[in-house]
């Protein structure tokens, strides 16, 4: 089933969409763009807590599904298992699930948006063109994308939720601190309470 709806897929191709296509799975390519935009917002000390957080889930999803899932679960890629030949990228080397592009596409766009909602927006939609150009390149299955989607939420989500709320707390009582403008109060509360119970 999910060979049939890739080979449908390649009818769609115009010298356009191929263009195009291959641009925007380019700003996937070692997570570049997200790296890149990761790597700003750690710059700028407005956006430097945004940037720590998605700085923390990228890592997080880069280890679990490069080096954790893809060699465990070894799925070959669907031009090898269909046999095709027709690629216009250069053929992938890695295991097929679940897709680096789309993991690393939507745990930062994910992660973004909880803190820049119409900036997480825009990036979102740029992760989705992301994942629906590697079907398109016939370089993953649905289900290599739909993985990469869900790892990334998994790890946006426990990283806004759980490390970020922690790590703050250890942050705020630290001269580290004063890298990080806008720390949040409950933080900076919670370190002085601690503080002052010292004897």
């Amino acid at each position: 089933m999910e060979i049939q709806f890739l080979e449908w897929l390649q009818t769609l191709h115009t010298d356009y969409l191929d263009t195009f296509m291959r641009s925007v799975t380019a700003l996937g390519n070692v997570a570049i763009f997200w790296v890149l935009l990761t790597i700003v917002l750690l710059i700028v000390p407005k956006t430097r807590l945004t940037g720590l957080s998605m700085a923390i889930a990228l890592a997080l999803t880069a280890f679990t599904g490069e080096q954790i899932l893809k060699p465990l679960i070894a799925r070959p890629r669907p031009f090898v298992a269909a046999g095709f030949e027709g690629l216009i990228v250069s053929k992938p080397t890695s295991w097929s699930f679940p897709s680096g592009h789309t993991t690393a596409a939507f745990t930062t766009s994910l992660t973004l948006c909880y803190y820049h909602r119409k900036a997480g927006i825009a990036a979102l939609l740029l992760a989705a063109l992301i994942a629906f150009s590697r079907m398109y390149l016939f370089v993953h299955y649905p289900t290599d994308v739909l993985g990469g989607i869900c790892l990334g939420a998994f790890w946006s989500f426990l990283t806004v939720r759980v490390i970020r709320p922690r790590l703050d707390r250890k942050l705020a009582g630290t001269k580290a601190a004063k890298f990080f403008p806008g720390l949040p109060a409950a933080a900076r509360s919670s370190a002085k309470s601690a503080q002052d119970s010292r004897p």
